[in-house]
């Protein structure tokens, strides 16, 4: 279970959204189609200049423009540059107004209501600009290169029945709702070896290991400590036979990323496993995997500790029994593939969900949750809003401990009410309860595992949980603004989501540990602390090390000028801190998470 932190003052990303995605500018098209075309409301009012057309650095943009491309323009986008002064700004003309965003001054079109723009643009004042000009709805973003902008919709209501004051823990086993999912055993054993098909031309396969004999959570502990009866497939071949992955066997002198697969843990009941996940995976198939019958064998924690780990490990059993299903990935060579996603709300003040559609806050939310996922080629497509039951709402709304594992959780049991279709789980709660970590920082969203279990919902595993209580908070511009509670949403919403889609902390906060691939920057605290009293208290070098002296990995120490302390700027760091969150992916980030079956 892998959990964003969000410190005091929230991060500040600026970007603003490009117009119609055409080789002629609006202005053209609309000028030679006497306002007909590109969608242009009369009256049609020229001359002006407006940040629009998507462009590439060596696009021609119209007389007086230029090809932004950067922090402001993440699609690039023709414009006018100017000087902004105190009486609106220089430069600009006709009907338009000189506004100041991060990356400098340009000219957008003034407006009185959003009746003088055409559709899909709103009229506001931004940048400090005293003029109101038209930006686009989803301002701060777009739908991205290739990416259509994503739909809201009414879900309906979850049928769920009250379970009362005292509510049984329950664990449901749930089969996939892709066309590329297999049941391959129903009931099995621990330490039995399955057999399962992988056609030509599949890119990946993610197993989903679900417990038919009861939770079996209770009285594990390894070395003494207790920890959660994980599923987890093992001794995974493939046809040759190799083995890919060995629970038992993992080489300790190999990075994560330089295994050939990895499992990240936290799947009591529910285990979920994909490969290739890792550097190494991936570029030992580069064209897919060798077609032909693989081999697993069913296992769990409460197994291992039975058998091989015995000497160093207590409460083991071999009472595991399980239904495995395996689900398919095609090679694809598509840009950009869907992704739909729902959301649940948990959280009284955005419900119904016939409201929460039509709410500015969140529709800007989703858009810019879109805007992150589409640097990958990843397009958000169909948003469905779900509402929960009132007894839900109360007793998850804002009562969720993040320190409680478990399938038997409040965290847990809230996913199982996930509904049916192929889609990434988001719930939205008002707040948690119990989620300092340090001073000043809070916990502010959970994942049920990684990767979640696409396509197989309503188990306690079928879900990530974030904090929404801030959504109608601060004001909210053209930009991406830490005084912006939908812009924070959206940020932890894509950092959850990814990792549902299978990726990890680039570096985690005690900068010992760091994710699966190798063109992500990591920041290993003994290399990037600032002084010898915090080497002291890197875990690494210092076993003495507690959770009360260790040495956390702030931002500001990840964002050096090497990829050796870098990565504070990615999507998926471990702490969303000012002047750092970028939300960036890297190509092989993006290729993990299109192996996701999520992504269609």
């Amino acid at each position: 279970m892998k959990t964003l932190c969000l410190p005091g003052v929230l991060a500040v990303l600026l970007l603003i959204a490009s117009g119609c995605g055409t080789t002629q500018t609006c202005a053209e098209r609309c000028t030679a189609s006497g306002g007909s075309d590109c969608g242009c409301a009369p009256p049609f009012r020229a001359p002006y200049s407006l940040v629009e057309t998507p462009c590439s650095a060596n696009a021609k943009c119209p007389t007086g423009q230029t090809c932004e491309v950067g922090e402001d323009f993440p699609a690039g986008a023709c414009g006018k540059t100017c000087t902004a002064t105190a009486d609106g700004g220089t430069g600009c003309v006709g009907d338009s107004a000189c506004v100041a965003l991060s990356t400098g001054s340009f000219c957008l079109r003034t407006c009185t209501t959003e009746a003088d723009c055409w559709p899909g643009f709103v009229c506001e004042a931004l940048g400090g600009s005293t003029a109101k000009t038209c930006i686009a709805k989803s301002p701060g973003y777009g739908a991205g290169p290739g990416c259509a902008a994503p739909t809201l919709r009414v879900g309906g209501t979850v049928s769920a029945p009250d379970p009362g004051m005292n509510p049984v823990c329950t664990h449901p086993v749930k089969l996939s709702d892709s066309p590329f999912a297999k049941l391959v055993g129903t009931n099995v054993p621990v330490g039995t070896e399955l057999a399962f098909e992988i056609p030509a031309g599949t890119a990946a396969f993610t197993v989903v290991m679900q417990s038919t004999a009861g939770t079996l959570d209770g009285g594990l502990a390894y070395q003494g400590t207790p920890i959660g009866n994980d599923a987890v497939p093992t001794l995974i071949k493939d046809p040759t036979p190799r083995v890919v992955y060995d629970d038992l066997h993992i080489d300790g002198s190999k990075t994560s990323a330089e295994q050939e697969a990895f499992y990240g843990g936290g799947g009591e009941t529910t285990g979920t496993f994909t490969f290739p996940d890792t550097s190494a995976g991936l570029k030992a198939n580069p064209s897919g995997l060798k077609a032909g019958t693989w081999h697993l064998t069913v296992n769990d924690y409460a197994y291992e500790c039975l058998t091989a780990l015995s000497s160093v490990c207590t409460g083991g059993s071999s009472g595991g029994h399980y239904n495995v299903i395996v689900i398919t990935q095609p090679v694809s060579t598509v840009a950009t593939r869907p992704l739909d996603l729902g959301i649940y709300l948990a959280d009284a003040q955005l419900s119904p969900a016939a409201a929460a559609v039509k709410d500015a806050a969140l529709v800007r939310t989703v858009n810019q949750m879109a805007a992150f996922y589409a640097q990958a080629g990843i397009c958000l497509r169909n948003v469905d809003v779900f509402d929960l039951p009132t007894w839900a709402v109360d007793r998850y709304g804002t009562t969720i401990d993040p320190n409680e594992a478990g399938p038997c959780s409040d965290l847990n049991q809230l996913f199982t009410l996930s509904q049916p279709g192929n889609r990434l789980n988001l719930f939205f709660v008002q707040d948690f309860q119990n989620a300092g970590t340090t001073p000043g920082n809070a916990i502010v969203g959970l994942d049920g595992t990684i990767p979640g279990p696409s396509s197989v919902n309503g188990t306690v595993k079928s879900g990530a949980v974030v904090n929404a209580g801030s959504i109608h908070a601060g004001a909210c511009g053209a930009a991406f603004s830490p005084s912006c509670g939908a812009d924070e949403l959206a940020y932890i919403a894509a950092h959850e989501g990814g990792h549902w889609l299978g990726l990890y902390h680039t570096t985690e906060a005690t900068g010992d540990s760091f994710d699966t691939l190798d063109d992500t920057p990591s920041c290993k605290c003994e290399l990037c602390t600032t002084s010898a009293s915090d080497r002291a208290n890197c875990y690494g070098s210092n076993p003495k090390v507690t959770a009360n002296t260790v040495k956390l990995m702030g931002a500001e120490l990840c964002a050096q000028a090497t990829t050796a302390c870098g990565g504070s700027d990615d999507l998926m760091f471990w702490l969303f801190d000012p002047g750092f969150a970028k939300g960036k992916l890297s190509p092989e980030q993006a290729q993990t998470m299109k192996l996701n079956p999520a992504v269609q």
